[in-house]
């Protein structure tokens, strides 16, 4: 399908350590969803020991040289240094992409448009299940939904559910983060002080943001994300780890005042909650079947409450919500706000 005119090129960085069985699904998922955007795939692969993944790679790149770029490096590097190797040989805007992901419809050319809206836009991150604070299900029956529904089904409704409007965020995110190749050359490359990986975007970013450039979350584009597969893969991250806590270490001592900067968007940020109860109240589980109870109080029931019909209707609550449809009402500053609970659901 042909580029649109006014988007420019931009080239996909994927660092590759091993992971067949996740590399096959993230680039069919590029090569057969990406659309209207001059774009190349350029593998950069750190010694993988997999044969299958090392064939893997060979084959797409034999079957699609038009589309995709092999790159080996000559030791392990790590993915600091993959990535940097990568955005140093591309002259474009890059996006880095996890091998672990599967990105959706129209996403490329969605995120170029939405770096390009305005001069200063370093960086662009969409919605995912797994997105650090930006992830679009939070529940384990969220995350069951987005099992059933995949990645497509998700996307669809995503766009029909976004109001668009692309918020500003504190830090990207890098399993899938569109980077300006103007913000790239302002602001240099990732620090290979955070050695084979965790935390570089975030220091990258609050870099740029120091240089004036902003960040934005894409609230129409959702790209699926398995998680840490990439640095498990590599012993990076032990089984049950989350975060590196030397680089943690590193990026308080850099930036002091990160994590309240993040807290602050967390607290005042009003359109990733209202995404997420508009898909919670769509998709909540058919309840025909299930009792339905109506609570009309005059305050919102508490569980700290001491006694009171606020405390009793809360412990009916928590025994009833498993098998219940159960609805509260009560006032609050002249208006009647409604809380619905089912099972996990609130």
């Amino acid at each position: 399908m042909a580029s649109s005119p006014s988007l420019p090129a931009v080239d996909i960085i994927i660092p590759v350590f091993n992971g067949s069985q996740w590399l096959k699904r993230c680039v069919e998922s590029v090569l057969g969803r990406t659309q209207n955007i001059d774009y190349r795939i350029m593998f950069i692969d750190d010694c993988s020991t997999d044969i299958e993944t090392v064939h893997m790679l060979e084959s797409f790149e034999h079957t699609h040289p038009e589309r995709i770029l092999l790159l080996r490096n000559t030791e392990n590097l790590g993915f600091v240094l993959s990535v940097n190797r990568g955005m140093r040989f591309s002259r474009n805007d890059v996006v880095l992409l996890n091998i672990d992901t599967e990105v959706t419809p129209g996403w490329l050319s969605t995120l170029a448009d939405t770096a390009h809206s305005s001069p200063n836009i370093a960086s662009v991150t969409p919605l995912s299940n797994e997105a650090s604070i930006y992830s679009l299900f939070q529940s384990p029956g969220e995350r069951a939904w987005f099992k059933k529904m995949g990645s497509n089904a998700s996307a669809r409704l995503l766009r029909v559910l976004s109001e668009r409007r692309r918020p500003e965020i504190p830090v990207g995110v890098g399993f899938c983060m569109y980077m300006r190749r103007d913000a790239i050359n302002a602001v240099g490359y990732f620090d290979t002080v955070f050695g084979r990986g965790y935390g570089e975007e975030n220091d990258w970013c609050l870099r740029a943001s120091a240089c004036g450039w902003r960040h934005l979350l894409e609230d129409t584009v959702f790209v699926a994300h398995e998680g840490h597969v990439v640095m498990r893969a590599t012993g990076d991250l032990l089984p049950g780890q989350t975060t590196i806590q030397a680089h943690e270490n590193i990026l308080d001592q850099r930036y002091p005042e990160f994590r309240q900067h993040v807290a602050a968007f967390q607290k005042k940020d009003r359109v990733l909650p209202a995404l997420r109860n508009r898909m919670r109240n769509l998709l909540r589980p058919q309840t025909l079947d299930r009792l339905s109870i109506a609570y009309i109080l005059h305050n919102a029931p508490r569980a700290d409450a001491f006694g009171g019909t606020q405390l009793h209707v809360w412990d009916l609550i928590t025994e009833l919500r498993s098998s219940a449809d159960i609805l509260v009402m009560y006032p609050v500053s002249g208006n009647l706000c409604v809380h619905r609970y089912i099972g996990d659901w609130e």
